[in-house]
C-alpha cells in the first residue's frame, strides 16, 4: 500500500502510522485505510486476522482486529477521497465476509470514527413522536376545528407524551 494507513490505539487514543501491507494490532484499534469502497474485492476472517482483498490484486492484512472478546472491538474505515466510511463486520462470521457500510464523521479531538447516524440523528422516538403529534393536529384541521383548536389538541397530546408543546405561556 503505497499511502499510509492509520491505526488509533483505543486506550491511548495516539494515532501511528503504518505503512506496508500487513498490520499487527496490540489491542483494540480504530484503522483507517486508504482505499474507496469500489477498490475492494472481498473481505475474510482467518482466526483474529482480517484479509483484505483488493481489486488491484494487493492484500492487506490486520492480525488481531477480531482478538477481543471483552471490550472495545477493533473498527475499520475506508476513506474514499474526503468521504469516510465504518465497514461494518460480524465478528462471529468465519471465512468470507459480508460488509456493509455507513458514511461517518472523524471526531477531531480524539480521530475516532463517529458515525453520522449516531452524531447528527435526532433519537426515533422524538420522529415518531412528532409524527403522531402531526396527525393528530391534521386530524383537528381537517375536522374543521380551526387552528387554535387543532393547537390545542397538539398540545394535549404532547402533554400525555410527556413533553410540554404549544407556546409558552
Amino acid at each position: 500500500m503505497t499511502q499510509a494507513i492509520v491505526v488509533i490505539d483505543k486506550q491511548t487514543q495516539q494515532p501511528i502510522a503504518v505503512s506496508g501491507s500487513e498490520i499487527h494490532l496490540h489491542g483494540p484499534a480504530a484503522v483507517k485505510l486508504p482505499l474507496a469502497k469500489n477498490q475492494i474485492k472481498s473481505m475474510s476472517r482467518d482466526g483474529n486476522t482480517l484479509v483484505i482483498h483488493c481489486v488491484s490484486g494487493e492484500v492487506v492484512l490486520i492480525h488481531g482486529f477480531f482478538a477481543s472478546t471483552a471490550g472495545p472491538a477493533s473498527e475499520l474505515v475506508v476513506q474514499d477521497g474526503s468521504a469516510l466510511w465504518q465497514v461494518h463486520l460480524d465478528p462471529s462470521t468465519t471465512g468470507e465476509l459480508s460488509p456493509w457500510y455507513t458514511e461517518t464523521d472523524a471526531n477531531t479531538a480524539t480521530g475516532m470514527p463517529v458515525p453520522l447516524t449516531e452524531a447528527a440523528a435526532a433519537p426515533v422516538w422524538v420522529l415518531g413522536a412528532l409524527g403522531v403529534l402531526g396527525a393528530i393536529g391534521g386530524v383537528a384541521l381537517a375536522a374543521g376545528a380551526g387552528v387554535e383548536a387543532a393547537t390545542m389538541a397538539i398540545t394535549v397530546a404532547a402533554r400525555c407524551l410527556g413533553h410540554r408543546a404549544g407556546p409558552a405561556r
